[in-house]
C-alpha cells in the first residue's frame, strides 16, 4: 500500500511545475498561486491580490504570457533588468534576464541556486555529509565557474574509504564557503581544520605501507589549498610538502589506460609541483611518456573538441618542454650573466640564445594555431570590450581550453623576454624588433582579463601569472589598471588588502627571477 506522499508524487493531475511552484510558495509563506492576477486564494477571501512572490521568477516563469515578475532590488554591485517576450497562446513564456556589474553572474547564480528545491537523500554519515557539501558547491557555481581541480566530482564515492580524504575535502569546502560568503579564508597554523587535515595525512603516511589514490588526492588538495590560501610574504610559495607529494606519486606509479580519476589528480599534482621543480631541479618525472600521456588525454577529454586536439597537443608539448628544462635554463642564465664577456660565457650564450628562440617560436606557433582554430570552431570569441585595455576581450567557453591558451602564452612570453635580454646584453641587431613583439604580446595577454574575472578566483590566481610579464611593458595608466586587477582577484581570501606598490614589486621581482635576470636565493620578495 502506497503512502499518501507517494500517491501525491505519482498523481498525473499534478504537473511538475505546479508542484514545484506550490512548494516554493509554501516556503516563502505566500498564499498567492501562479494564476495571478486571477488568484483563487485572494478571490475566496474577497481581498485584492498582492501578486506573486518576487522569488517566483527564479524558479518558474508561470504558465501565462501576462504573468509579470515583480521587481527585485539588486543584491550585488550592478543592475538587473528583466524583459518579457510576447508568446503565442498555449506556448510557455520565455524570459531573458540581463545581469551587469562586476561579479554579477557568480552572485546571481548563487542567489538563484539557494531557492532551487530538489529532493536529496539525507546524509547519514560524516563521509556523506562532506560529500554533500562538495556536491552543493560544485552544483551551485555558475556554468563558467568550472574549477580546474577536475577530479572533485569523483571524490564523493571515495570519501567513505578514507578519513584523510574526508578531512582534506572538509577543509576545501570550508575555505570555499568562506570565499563565497566574504568571510576571511586564509590558512594558518592555529586553524583547527587545517591542523586536522595535516595530522590526518601524516598519520596515514606513517601507518600505511601502501600508497592509495585517496591519500594522493588528499595531498594534492592540501597542496593546492596551501598555494592559494596560505599567507606568504613571497610569490614563490609551493606549500610545505611538495617533495612528499612527488615521492607519493612515484610510489603509486603511472596510471592505467582508463584511470580517468588518477589522471585528473596527476594533472593537479603537476601544477602543485611546478614551482618546486623550478627551485630544486628535482626530476620532472611527470614529463615522462607513461605519466605525461594520461595527463594530456585528461585535458583533451575535458575540452572535448576533436577539431582542436592536434593544436592542444602541440601547445601542451611545448609547455612540457619548457617546464622540464626550466631549472637548467635559469641556472645557465645565472652562470653566463655572472661573467657575460668572458670567452667561455660568450660561447655558451649562443646555445642559450638558440634555446630561448626555438622555444619562443614553437610556443608562438602553437598558441596562434590553437587560438585561430578555437575562434573558427566557436569555442573562443573576440568581442568588443570598451572597459578593457585593448578594447577587445576573449570569451572562452571552456576553462580547460583557457588554461592551455594561457599556458602556451606564458611559455612564449617568458622565452621571448629571455631572448630579448640576451639581445640587449650582447647588443644584437634584433633587440628593437624583439621589444616591439613583447609589447604586442603584452596587449594580447590583456585580452584574457575578462576570462579570468569570470572563473573561480582561486583558479584565476593560478592562471594570472601568465600576464605578470606584461607589467614591465605597461604605461603608468596601464600598470595601475593591471595592479587593480591583480589585487582584485588575489583578494578572494577576504583578508587585509595587500599594499599595491609592495605587490607590484613582488610581481616584478618574480618576473626577473623566472627569466633568469635575478636569483631567488637572496631576493626578499621571492
Amino acid at each position: 500500500m502506497q503512502s499518501a506522499e507517494t500517491q501525491g508524487m505519482e498523481n498525473p493531475s499534478h504537473s511538475d511545475a505546479a508542484c514545484f511552484g506550490n512548494v516554493l510558495l509554501t516556503t516563502v509563506k505566500s498564499q498567492c498561486d501562479q494564476t495571478w492576477p486571477v488568484c483563487k486564494a485572494c478571490e475566496r477571501k474577497n481581498i485584492q491580490c498582492p501578486g506573486p512572490s518576487s522569488l517566483l521568477k527564479f524558479v518558474h516563469g508561470g504558465p501565462r504570457a501576462d504573468h509579470k515578475s515583480s521587481r527585485v532590488e539588486p543584491f550585488y554591485q550592478g543592475t538587473v533588468s528583466a524583459s518579457d517576450t510576447d508568446a503565442p497562446a498555449g506556448i510557455k513564456e520565455k524570459r531573458k534576464a540581463v545581469f551587469t556589474g562586476r561579479g554579477s553572474s557568480r552572485r546571481v547564480h548563487g542567489y538563484q541556486s539557494a531557492f532551487r528545491l530538489a529532493p536529496r537523500p539525507v546524509p547519514t554519515s560524516q563521509a556523506e555529509r562532506i560529500g554533500s557539501q562538495l556536491v552543493n558547491h560544485l552544483q551551485s557555481r555558475p556554468i563558467t565557474d568550472m574549477v580546474l581541480m577536475g577530479f572533485l566530482p569523483d571524490l564523493p564515492r571515495y570519501l567513505p574509504r578514507s578519513k584523510t580524504l574526508q578531512d582534506s575535502v572538509s577543509l576545501l569546502c570550508l575555505l570555499w564557503t568562506n570565499c563565497r560568503r566574504g568571510i576571511p579564508a586564509a590558512l594558518s597554523v592555529d586553524m583547527p581544520e587545517y591542523g586536522k587535515a595535516i595530522g590526518s595525512l601524516r598519520r596515514t603516511l606513517e601507518r600505511s605501507k601502501k600508497m592509495t589514490l585517496q591519500t594522493l588526492a588528499s595531498a594534492a588538495i592540501l597542496g593546492r589549498l596551501e598555494y592559494s590560501f596560505l599567507p606568504s610574504s613571497g610569490l614563490m610559495r609551493f606549500g610545505v610538502h611538495p617533495r612528499g607529494i612527488s615521492i607519493m606519486t612515484q610510489q603509486l606509479g603511472p596510471p592505467g589506460r582508463d584511470d580517468v580519476v588518477y589522471a585528473a589528480i596527476l594533472r593537479e599534482t603537476y601544477k602543485v609541483l611546478t614551482p618546486y621543480w623550478f627551485f630544486t631541479g628535482d626530476n620532472v618525472f611527470l614529463n615522462e611518456k607513461q605519466w605525461k600521456q594520461p595527463i594530456q588525454k585528461n585535458i583533451l577529454q575535458k575540452i572535448g573538441s576533436s577539431s582542436l586536439e592536434p593544436h592542444e597537443f602541440a601547445a601542451m608539448e611545448v609547455a612540457a618542454r619548457h617546464f622540464g628544462g626550466m631549472y637548467d635554463q635559469l641556472c645557465e642564465c645565472h652562470r653566463i650573466r655572472s661573467e657575460p664577456h668572458q670567452p667561455a660565457a660568450i660561447e655558451d650564450s649562443h646555445g642559450a640564445i638558440k634555446y630561448a628562440r626555438d622555444l619562443e617560436e614553437a610556443a608562438a606557433a602553437a598558441n596562434t594555431d590553437l587560438l585561430r582554430a578555437a575562434i573558427q570552431s566557436g569555442d573562443v570569441e573576440e568581442v568588443v570590450d570598451q572597459n578593457s585595455l585593448p578594447k577587445t576581450s576573449y570569451m572562452i567557453s571552456n576553462i580547460h581550453l583557457g588554461e592551455i591558451l594561457l599556458l602556451s602564452l606564458r611559455v612564449q612570453f617568458l622565452n621571448l623576454r629571455i631572448y630579448y635580454d640576451w639581445a640587449v646584453l650582447y647588443d644584437l641587431p634584433q633587440a628593437d624588433e624583439l621589444y616591439s613583439r613583447l609589447k604586442d604580446l603584452a596587449v594580447e595577454s590583456w585580452k584574457y582579463i575578462g576570462f579570468l574575472r569570470g572563473i573561480e578566483l582561486f583558479d584565476a590566481t593560478m592562471l594570472s601569472p601568465a600576464l605578470w610579464p606584461s607589467l614591465e611593458l605597461a604605461t603608468e595608466a596601464e600598470r595601475q589598471y593591471l595592479m587593480d586587477f591583480f589585487t582584485e582577484i588575489d583578494n578572494f581570501r577576504h583578508t587585509t588588502p595587500k599594499d599595491k606598490k609592495e605587490e607590484e614589486m613582488r610581481i616584478l621581482s618574480y618576473t626577473a627571477i623566472i627569466t633568469g635576470r635575478k636569483s631567488a636565493k637572496n631576493d626578499p620578495n621571492s
